[in-house]
């Protein structure tokens, strides 16, 4: 069994609690980390890029695919490199545009204080990628079929699952409590601002790992979404895997392909736990998923 690396993860507990040995997963966040200290050594003399476009861009109409899923991407993925500040403001500042947006979250009379505005982008990133993954196959301007494909089946559909954990969290989280009564009594959502923004700086396997470890989820589910994404990032990390990935342009080419036997079959488990964890599990969790995830 794995030392706990860091106690305050949720991911480690969840993987102690299971008694698993996620290596590829770990291997991941260990290579993240260096190639974050060398980017930083490389750009510490040079100011932040200017990403205003991305925080002041309509959010809602006259907008390129690329402006959403970078704001997207910003919100749910993304880490500074160098100094922080300018990150820390510009992401405080999507947060806050959302939240401002959203009248019902301030106004509304219901108890359930879920961002809308939030979980509707999030969902309108989701199904843009895939749509485009289809274009650009049909267009035949794609030359990374499979890797592309094997990617939105996993890390990106685990971006989305990532989002609507921090949107479920805003109405279930002990934590934002706080932040809850601010909204109804107050109307204020700088609390909430700051929630989110203590939640967006964690990974999206952190952030599934603490739904996981917070609603005490079956092991079923928390091994059938873990084991499954450990198991793809360690082909995606195997060169030769990689490279026949990368290499075959159309369905055909892996028509007999074990890999690609082997990645369908990951991505349909990892799938499924997905769906256990936001659908079935939990009462509370699969109830909020139907009424805000769906419609």
């Amino acid at each position: 069994m794995p030392p706990l690396a860091d106690p305050q993860s949720k991911r480690d507990q969840l993987e102690l609690k299971l008694g698993a040995n996620w290596e590829p997963i770990r291997h991941a966040r260990e290579r993240t980390k260096e190639l974050r200290n060398r980017l930083d050594e490389l750009f510490a003399s040079q100011g932040s890029p200017d990403v205003s476009l991305v925080v002041f861009g309509s959010v809602a109409r006259n907008e390129v695919t690329s402006n959403t899923t970078r704001r997207v991407l910003l919100l749910l993925e993304s880490l500074p490199i160098g100094p922080r500040e300018v990150f820390d403001r510009v992401r405080r500042q999507i947060i806050r545009r959302y939240l401002n947006d959203h009248r019902g979250l301030t106004h509304a009379g219901r108890e359930k204080r879920v961002p809308r505005f939030l979980l509707n982008d999030l969902t309108r990133y989701w199904r843009t990628v895939t749509v485009d993954f289809v274009y650009k196959q049909r267009a035949a301007r794609d030359r990374k079929w499979a890797l592309r494909n094997a990617k939105l089946r996993m890390s990106r559909k685990l971006i989305f699952a990532a989002g609507l954990a921090h949107v479920s969290n805003c109405h279930f989280d002990n934590a934002a409590e706080g932040a809850r009564l601010e909204l109804q009594t107050r109307r204020s959502v700088a609390p909430l601002t700051a929630y989110l923004e203590e939640r967006l700086a964690r990974t999206p396997l952190e952030a599934i790992a603490g739904l996981c470890v917070d609603l005490d989820v079956p092991g079923v589910t928390a091994n059938r979404v873990f084991d499954n994404y450990d198991r793809f990032l360690g082909i995606i990390d195997d060169p030769a895997k990689r490279e026949s990935l990368e290499l075959a342009g159309t369905r055909l080419d892996l028509r007999d392909s074990g890999l690609w036997g082997e990645i369908r079959d990951i991505s349909q488990a990892f799938h499924q736990g997905l769906a256990s964890l936001f659908f079935v599990d939990n009462a509370n969790l699969s109830e909020l998923s139907k009424e805000y995830g769906v419609f």
